[in-house]
């Protein structure tokens, strides 16, 4: 029975590698099993028979052909060393309006988020207590006006009767006294007039520049101003933002002696999602380096038409520091990093790759500064997934792109 279930096996389920002539060697080993009478010469024979059929269901797989890879020589240009920071976006100009004189909220003549012309009325305080005071004001004025007149009429009868002596000193004395008395208070009431009418201009907020305006922040018929400035809203330019980044020391020092340099240069900028570039120019640099974390602040001021960069959020910032000639440039996706540092991986003899440790510069594009590398090298730059040093490979040319501009 024992003899009978390993042949049924072989017959119905034989491994895929074994061949017709193995199948029909267990055949001939099972010939004479009429004869075998005993249980231990049964599994003796069934052993025989598995023993035969193990080397069918196992073999060794060819192995992989070595990997196609692409190499390229490495490229020297002139290029352009660049800070690559992350900036904040500010307003040029960010106002709060506010009430700056008592008074019921009449009017609010915008709608809130509107864009705004320079100019444009906004707000509007009740304005008769103010225009009376106006009114009191030039009174004022009118009243003085003609107490001086009367008092230079005074004076001007009595100087020449006073030099003939048919009226005393003190009679003069007296009437040139009264005289800048009065002159005194006509500029008192003029100043009174003129803080009068100011007060009077107050009760309408204008919009000082051109921009957006935020949702209002009191109701109208409100009182404001009650207990001293109070905000109404605020108007902030959009048409240009300012960016403010800080670079590193190393950044600095490529300037050069001077980070004044700096002034004037064009900047690329790009929102915080990307998207489209924009052109800045460096209108501040610090005077110094903050101590507590080793930069240097800049500030770009960039046009910014439809309101791209949104003040108070962020932006990249592309800032040129010096140019370098003859660097030289390899494919980014071909230089690799670990623990031991940066390295590519270089045709060597035979048909083998090499590691070759580089130093790293700064990425410039698709491309990437190095040093250290033989300008002479075959730097691998495409089927880089199963390469390692000393590994055989099949050289194959690189494909379109891969090498360096």
């Amino acid at each position: 029975m024992i003899i009978n279930g390993v042949l049924r096996n072989v017959q119905t389920n034989h491994a895929p590698g074994c061949s017709p002539h193995m199948v029909e060697r267990c055949h001939i080993l099972c010939a004479g099993r009429s004869f075998v009478r005993s249980g231990r010469t049964a599994w003796l024979t069934a052993s025989l028979l598995l023993g035969a059929l193990s080397g069918c269901e196992r073999r060794t797989p060819p192995p992989l052909p070595p990997p196609q890879v692409g190499f390229a020589l490495p490229v020297r240009a002139d290029v352009t060393l660049k800070a690559d920071e992350v900036a904040s976006v500010t307003a040029v100009n960010s106002v709060d309006l506010v009430a700056r004189v008592p008074g019921f909220l009449t009017h609010i003549d915008y709608k809130d988020g509107a864009f705004v012309a320079r100019g444009t009325l906004l707000f509007v305080i009740e304005q008769s207590p103010y225009r009376t005071k106006v009114v009191q004001a030039q009174g004022g004025v009118a009243a003085a006006q003609a107490s001086l007149l009367d008092a230079k009429s005074t004076y001007d009868r009595l100087l020449p009767l006073a030099a003939k002596g048919d009226t005393s000193k003190s009679n003069l004395d007296a009437a040139k006294a009264a005289l800048d008395s009065d002159a005194g208070n006509l500029q008192q009431q003029q100043a009174n007039l003129a803080q009068a009418e100011i007060n009077l201009s107050y009760t309408q907020i204008r919009a000082p520049f051109a921009g957006m305006v935020t949702t209002h922040l009191q109701s109208l018929g409100e009182l404001v101003g009650a207990s001293g400035p109070q905000t109404l809203a605020t108007v902030v330019e959009t048409d240009r933002v300012h960016l403010t980044a800080n670079i590193s020391q190393s950044d600095v020092a490529a300037v050069g002696p001077d980070p004044r340099a700096l002034l004037g240069r064009h900047v690329q900028v790009r929102g915080d999602a990307g998207g489209v570039v924009l052109i800045g120019t460096i209108d501040y640099v610090a005077p110094q380096i903050d101590p507590g974390t080793g930069t240097l602040q800049v500030r770009a001021l960039v046009a910014n038409p439809g309101n791209t960069l949104m003040p108070g959020g962020f932006a990249h910032l592309s800032l040129p520091l010096a140019p370098i000639r003859r660097a030289l440039l390899v494919p980014t996706q071909a230089v690799f990093q670990d623990e031991l540092g940066a390295f590519v991986y270089t045709l060597a003899h035979g048909g083998r790759v090499r590691r070759t440790p580089v130093t790293l510069g700064q990425a410039d594009g698709a491309d990437t500064i190095v040093r250290g590398l033989p300008a002479d090298a075959q730097v691998a730059v495409s089927g880089l997934g199963r390469l390692s040093d000393g590994a055989q490979v099949s050289v194959t040319q690189a494909p379109a792109g891969a090498r360096a501009p």
